[in-house]
């Protein structure tokens, strides 16, 4: 997947790939939130800072960009 430079490019390349909704989320330092799923495919871009997704494969984290 592309990596964007912006929010603006990002949300304009989902919304080509069939994406209907596009938000835009600020997490605090040292978020954990509890094992969930969704109903829907997601995509994320990191802004800032690095997110860890635990998935049932493992764990990767991610970066901006």
């Amino acid at each position: 997947m592309k990596s964007h430079a912006n929010f603006n490019d990002f949300s304009a390349q989902a919304m080509d790939d069939g994406f209907d909704e596009i938000i835009q989320k600020d997490w605090a330092p040292n978020l954990v939130i509890e094992k969930h799923t969704h109903p829907f495919d997601a995509r994320v871009q990191v802004a800032s800072g690095q997110v860890t997704l635990t998935l049932a494969s493992g764990s990767q984290s991610f970066a901006t960009g």
